[in-house]
């Protein structure tokens, strides 16, 4: 089979914003699988802070890298899991009050307070359905708390609007 992928270099910076754009078929979901380490290349390397992917304990490299999905995947959990798992103890006071900074910088503290249980509103498969938009925005949340050294964004922006989409890049 023909690589999806000939001849690209990305060099992400501390910073820096970075958009791989193109038409269907241009290697998008390729970059994010290799990104994030869903799969190792074929031919040659994908880098982070000088580290080789292959090089890296896969669960570590994740730690480094975080994606925000055009569908996220919410937990069949309360909210406030939804934004802190993996961060720590849930009984901590210290982590409710990062989730809440979290949830205020991801634009989605006020829906959340608007849900009948607040942040202990069951959501996912098993609870309540949340609109597209409000999932990312609890997806984005989650990675504001895990403070990951890249963050990707597959295909956010048509589903929020223009001011969220600035805030989401702003953060």
């Amino acid at each position: 089979a023909a690589p999806a992928l000939r001849g690209l270099s990305v060099v992400l910076s501390t910073g820096s914003r970075t958009a791989r754009l193109g038409d269907k078929g241009a290697g998008r979901s390729t970059l994010l699988g290799l990104a994030l380490r869903l799969y190792d290349p074929t031919s040659g390397q994908v880098l982070l802070d000088g580290s080789r992917s292959v090089d890296v304990c896969p669960a570590a490299w994740r730690q480094r890298v975080s994606l925000v999905a055009h569908e996220p995947v919410l937990f069949s959990r309360s909210v406030f899991y939804n934004i802190a798992v993996g961060c720590g103890d849930p009984t901590d006071n210290s982590l409710v009050a990062r989730a809440v900074s979290a949830a205020r910088a991801a634009s989605a503290h006020d829906l959340i307070a608007a849900l009948p249980n607040g942040y202990d509103t069951m959501v996912g498969a098993r609870g309540m359905s949340l609109p597209p938009e409000h999932a990312q925005r609890i997806a984005l949340a989650r990675l504001i708390m895990r403070q990951p050294a890249v963050v990707l964004l597959d295909e956010v922006a048509p589903t929020v609007d223009a001011q969220a989409e600035r805030e989401w890049v702003e953060t």
